[in-house]
């Protein structure tokens, strides 16, 4: 598992898909990832909900998230890897 990619750490199922309805029918997933920033914060963690159906995905959010919660998420992400 790579934390500098998108990782899943949890997912249930969802009927309607945001506001592309192609998407709707599906899983959400909640992901996080780590990013490269440099200076004196040298990471900085991020975390999205994704609406997908296997066909059509959807990002519904993505925000900035605190280092100790983005370290807890991915490992969360690795237990289910």
């Amino acid at each position: 598992m790579d934390p500098r990619t998108w990782n899943t750490y949890a997912t249930d199922g969802h009927s309607n898909g945001g506001q592309d309805q192609r998407a709707k029918g599906g899983v959400r997933l909640w992901q996080v990832r780590r990013e490269r920033i440099g200076g004196l914060t040298p990471y900085r963690y991020q975390r999205r909900t994704v609406a997908s159906n296997g066909r059509h995905s959807e990002v519904l959010s993505v925000e900035t998230i605190d280092p100790t919660l983005g370290e807890r998420l991915v490992e969360r992400a690795r237990a289910k890897n």
